[in-house]
């Protein structure tokens, strides 16, 4: 009975050993100011959660800091203490900032300084209690249903059990945030031209962007791949084409062709004379744009844009400035195809653009939802962040993977990619770059300790 009671403790410890970094912040007066539930460590960040009544704090380390302003609802906490249902906070700090603090004002204007520990550190002597009463108190809760699964031997009671002490495998569902179903009349009115109702940050039609499209082949898709961007690119863009030594011969003499008709020098052709693969094609671009002014757009000659597609991709960057990377949905981008990710899916012709009003009617929230990386068919890199890395792995080959490997390798720096699900793109079939036999996303996984695509 005592071992499997010390089974049943352990396994309660393995399951909330996040809470053993959590802490409380200090009162302001009779007011609690919040509190740090779970302190984790993930995908190469460090990544604290939580609920906190002040306007905002900060996590500070010696090279640099961050601000933490409550935006995600938490019912539970709403409730219970009367406060605001958006109340809950996660952020996301390189793993090797330590040592951390968290840095508080109160409003008689004090500054506090609270330690965080680092999840790779030995639990305190006083986290080891906090989860012991924990479990005990867990354990009284669950004694009812215990004593029921005893006599009965039934599933209802065992799961009462595993329900109390935390240990199920269900997660609880979260309120809906309402602004996604706010009407038209009650959101800011978008850029001209676009979908009714779309609420992104303005961005000033001047505002400089570079477009990055490796081309091989796919004759038919480029073509209108191009022309949709001449269409429907709603800021100041240049872009740059590189022909991976196309073999159909219609390709490099139409790209030639079509750059040289773009006005004030805004289409670039890079001629390749031997076939690099996407890796190589785009690092070559990233040399020319690297000394261009404003945020970068990878984009595959098969994505069809929709229009004022550019300010709303880069409009997050606006928002906030830990963001690296926005990548929109599609029918065929893997962790970002809908209506089912890593599942294709055929939509006619003319149908985009429909689609994408109705995204760019959805009001975006202030806190995008996190992705685990990017897709290279259309993203968009902070120029911020992509000083910070400005080529893809060579490792990779001629590609496949290498998008997650920039991403992971960014996120270790703090910065983060997001899933941008108010805009769309349509994507008829990719044209070959890759050869999946190398590298690749579960290359990138194992590299930086992170999910593979298959595996989401």
């Amino acid at each position: 009975m005592l071992y499997r009671f010390r089974a049943v403790y352990l396994r309660y410890v393995w399951r909330h050993a996040d809470r053993l970094c959590g802490f409380s912040l200090p009162r302001d007066g009779r007011r609690r100011l919040g509190h740090v539930e779970r302190v984790t460590r993930e995908r190469g960040c460090v990544r604290l959660i939580g609920w906190m009544a002040a306007p905002q704090v900060h996590v500070v380390w010696p090279e640099g800091r961050v601000a933490i302003t409550p935006a995600i609802p938490r019912a539970d906490v709403a409730r219970k203490l009367g406060l605001p249902l958006n109340c809950g906070f996660e952020v996301e700090i390189p793993e090797t900032a330590r040592p951390l603090q968290m840095e508080v004002t109160t409003a008689a204007g004090d500054t506090l300084r609270l330690p965080v520990r680092h999840p790779s550190e030995p639990p305190t002597p006083a986290a080891e209690r906090r989860i012991k009463r924990a479990f005990l108190r867990d354990l009284l809760k669950a004694l009812p249903a215990g004593m029921r699964w005893i006599i009965r031997r039934d599933e209802a009671s065992r799961s009462a059990v595993k329900r109390a002490l935390g240990l199920e495998d269900l997660h609880p569902g979260l309120p809906l945030d309402d602004r996604y179903f706010r009407t038209s009349s009650s959101r800011r009115p978008g850029r001209e031209g676009s979908a009714p109702g779309v609420a992104v940050t303005s961005v000033p039609a001047d505002t400089p962007v570079t477009i990055i499209m490796p081309v091989h082949d796919a004759y038919d898709m480029v073509t209108e791949a191009l022309n949709r961007v001449a269409k429907n690119t709603d800021l100041d863009w240049r872009i740059i084409l590189v022909d991976d030594a196309s073999t159909d011969e219609r390709v490099r003499p139409f790209l030639r062709t079509w750059a040289d008709t773009r006005a004030g020098a805004r289409a670039r052709l890079i001629e390749l004379d031997s076939n690099l693969g996407f890796v190589g094609a785009v690092n070559h671009a990233f040399a020319e744009a690297e000394h261009l002014p404003g945020h970068l757009i990878l984009l595959n000659s098969d994505a069809m844009v929709p229009p004022n597609w550019a300010s709303r991709l880069v409009a997050p960057f606006y928002q906030d400035d830990r963001i690296a990377s926005v990548t929109p949905m599609s029918n065929d981008a893997e962790i970002f195809s809908i209506p089912l990710i890593v599942q294709a899916r055929h939509i006619p012709e003319g149908l985009v653009d429909q689609l994408d009003a109705v995204a760019a009617s959805i009001p975006t929230p202030p806190r995008l939802p996190s992705a685990p990386t990017g897709v290279g068919f259309c993203m968009a890199l902070s120029s911020h962040w992509f000083a910070r890395v400005p080529r893809f792995d060579t490792a990779f080959g001629r590609g496949y993977g290498e998008e997650v490997d920039w991403c992971q390798r960014i996120r270790k720096r703090g910065g983060a990619p997001r899933r941008f699900a108010h805009a769309f793109r349509r994507a008829p079939r990719r044209p070959e770059f890759r050869t999946k036999g190398e590298a690749g996303p579960c290359a990138a996984g194992q590299r930086h300790d992170c999910a593979p695509l298959s595996g989401l």
